[in-house]
């Protein structure tokens, strides 16, 4: 080999040399982000999946839309104690019962076991038997999970002279308390 071919051999390998040294890195960079958009997009089909799933979950759950209404109706996210109030004096009066107390609620949360919130507490009536049992089933048909826990029935007390209060249909008056407990569930 003559020393100008060898020079120029040895002057095409520093520049081939130089070359590869100066685009390896950039061949490198562009390899990265080729396999990084390569994820990116199997990421995004990958969300693109999971939201047709979640839409059709969605659309799938709107079938449902009167149950979890009524779910949502017995399990309120709060107890909401004064529309619970209401329907328990609105149910009493309706049939034929006096609502005469209300009191010592308490409500139990137990944060280390997620679920319902329970708020308990004492009501008292007065009225006839036959009125404090068509109560009692409106209560158990109602919307909101109540859970009727104990009664008490006390008898009527002679009023002047001994004599009983009895409803005009010769039914005797009686008193009853009974301890309820309603869920609420937090959201």
């Amino acid at each position: 080999m003559s020393p100008k071919t060898t020079i120029t051999l040895i002057i095409f390998a520093i520049a081939l040399g130089i070359t590869a040294l100066l685009i390896w890195p950039k061949y490198q960079e562009v390899a990265v982000f080729k396999l990084r958009a390569e994820e990116a997009r199997e990421n995004l089909q990958l969300k693109e999946q999971y939201f047709l799933s979640l839409k059709d979950a969605a659309q799938e759950l709107e079938r449902y839309e009167p149950e979890l209404s009524k779910i949502d109706s017995a399990f309120p996210s709060e107890p909401s104690l004064p529309s619970l109030f209401k329907f328990l004096q609105e149910t009493s009066s309706q049939n034929g019962l006096i609502l005469k107390s209300i009191g010592t609620f308490s409500t139990s949360v137990h944060p280390e076991k997620p679920g319902p919130e329970e708020t308990r507490f004492d009501i008292g009536v007065s009225g006839s038997y036959p009125s404090f049992k068509n109560f009692l089933l409106e209560i158990e048909k109602s919307g909101r999970l109540i859970e009727v826990e104990s009664v008490s029935i006390y008898p009527p007390s002679g009023g002047e002279g001994g004599a009983v209060p009895v409803f005009p249909t010769g039914e005797p008056y009686f008193y009853f308390t009974f301890k309820i407990k309603v869920y609420s569930y937090p959201r």
